[in-house]
């Protein structure tokens, strides 16, 4: 349960990142081409912020979960914007 809501913690304020980033498209014409992160996510990591994103993406929102690398799973798993 505790996972679940570290997870769910981390989604909210990718999330509230988004609509930051959609605020200063709206205000400026167009997506920052630099953002630090100023978040931190459940696990205590900070959220990366790629932009331009991968794929074409405008930008991407990463949390590495509870160990802060790339990859992994259950725990470790990365928690990115365009997966939920």
């Amino acid at each position: 349960a505790q996972v679940h809501r570290e997870v769910r913690a981390t989604q909210v304020q990718i999330k509230e990142a988004e609509q930051e980033l959609v605020r200063q498209r709206i205000e400026l014409g167009s997506y920052p081409t630099v953002l630090a992160p100023r978040r931190l996510d459940g696990w205590g990591n900070p959220i990366d912020v790629r932009v331009p994103g991968d794929d074409g993406r405008p930008y991407c929102l990463v949390s590495y979960g509870a160990d802060g690398i790339p990859g992994g799973t259950g725990r470790d798993a990365d928690i990115v914007n365009w997966e939920f």
